[in-house]
């Protein structure tokens, strides 16, 4: 019996109870992994903290749904920091794709922030 056999011929509930020890034991002891802050994602950070309060930011939202595992998280810290800060925000898309997506991180950000379209924000969907 070849070393492909003697795999393909473990009981499929052995495979599921590694598979879930797998996940289960690094849930319950946390390896610990530092978060370090990467310096681009400081350099943006310090340019929304250098606009003053009720000062005014375009952000573009160009990114499709292909990407929207990476990007709309980035898209909603930024929205967030920005709303926190009291900031007038145009949120604008370059990519007809990034139209859905941007109008629900802003829906979204701005509803657990309670701004106002029209006076807090404005949404010019994709120009």
């Amino acid at each position: 019996m070849s070393t492909l056999d003697k795999i393909l011929s473990i009981d499929r509930r052995i495979i599921y109870l590694a598979v879930a020890l797998a996940v289960i034991i690094p849930l319950l002891n946390p390896i610990g992994l530092p978060i370090m802050v990467t310096q681009p994602a400081q350099n943006v950070f310090d340019a929304v903290d250098e606009i003053p309060a009720g000062g005014t930011i375009l952000i573009a939202m160009d990114f499709d749904p292909s990407s929207k595992p990476e990007l709309y998280p980035m898209s909603l810290a930024v929205l967030k920091h920005c709303f926190a800060k009291d900031l007038k925000v145009i949120i604008v898309t370059l990519w007809v794709t990034g139209v859905g997506l941007a109008e629900n991180a802003v829906s979204e950000t701005s509803a657990e922030f309670d701004k106002k379209t029209g006076v807090d924000y404005a949404y010019l969907g994709f120009r």
